[in-house]
C-alpha cells in the first residue's frame, strides 16, 4: 500500500530530491524496504531515509541478509539514532551515520524498561526539529559492541563533563545533520524533556 501511494504521488505531485523518508524499530525497516524499492522502480534513490532506533526482534536471524531491514544503500544518506541496542533495537551500524545516544542503553530516566528506552528515540529526534540547543556527537572508532560493554568513555575520549564549544570535531544529530557523515558517534542526552545538552559532555 505504501508503494503504491509513493506511485500515486510521484512524479506529479512528489519532489524526490525533497524526500526524508523516517521510520522508527520495525518501521524503519519498512522505511528501508520503501527505499530499495523505489530506486530499483525508478532508478532513484531517496535523498535521505532515519531510522529510530530500528527493530532487532525477529532480524536478528536476518542478519546476513540485507534485503530484510534497513541499510545504507537505501537511499543517499541514511543516518540512524540507536537508544536500545541488543534488545529491542539493532546493535551494529546500520546506516553512513550512526548515533548511540547514552551508549544506546539504558536511557536516562528509564528505569528497567526497555519500551521507554525504545520510544526515547522517537522523542530526541522530534525535539531535534526546533532545539537550538541541538544534540552533539563525539566521533568513535569502536565497533557497535563495545558500546554496551563499557569501552565508550575510553574509546570517545569523554571525562568529566565539560563545554566543548570550541571542539570543531562534534557533529550535530537529528533533523538538520549533515549527510556527508560517515561513521559512528556517542550523544550524551538528559534525562527529561528538553533532552538536549548542547555541547556538553561527561
Amino acid at each position: 500500500e505504501l508503494m503504491r501511494l509513493m506511485y500515486d504521488l510521484h512524479p506529479e505531485v512528489l519532489s524526490v530530491e525533497r524526500t526524508h523518508v523516517i521510520g522508527f524499530s520495525l518501521g524503519s525497516h519498512v522505511a528501508g524496504a520503501i527505499g530499495k524499492r523505489f530506486k530499483k522502480e525508478f532508478n532513484t534513490p531517496f535523498p535521505r531515509i532515519t531510522g529510530l532506533d530500528p527493530a532487532l526482534p525477529l532480524f536478528d536471524s536476518l542478519l546476513s541478509h540485507s534485503e530484510y531491514f534497513l541499510d545504507k544503500d537505501d537511499a543517499d544518506f541514511v543516518d540512524v539514532l540507536h537508544t536500545n541496542a541488543g534488545r529491542k533495537g539493532r546493535l551494529y551500524q546500520v546506516g553512513h551515520a550512526d548515533f548511540y545516544i547514552n551508549n544506546a542503553g539504558i536511557q536516562p530516566g528509564c528505569i528497567s524498561n526497555s519500551s521507554c528506552d525504545h520510544v526515547r528515540a522517537v522523542e530526541i529526534f522530534a525535539e531535534s526539529v526546533s532545539s537550538e540547543t541541538g544534540f552533539w556527537g563525539v566521533p568513535c572508532s569502536v565497533q557497535a559492541a563495545q558500546f554496551m560493554i563499557g569501552f565508550v568513555a575510553e574509546a570517545c575520549t569523554l571525562g568529566p563533563e565539560r563545554d566543548l564549544k570550541n571542539d570543531t570535531s562534534l557533529v550535530l544529530m537529528g533533523e538538520y545533520v549533515e549527510d556527508s557523515l560517515n561513521g559512528t558517534f556517542l550523544v550524551r542526552t538528559g534525562d527529561k524533556p528538553p533532552y538536549a545538552k548542547g555541547r556538553l559532555f561527561y
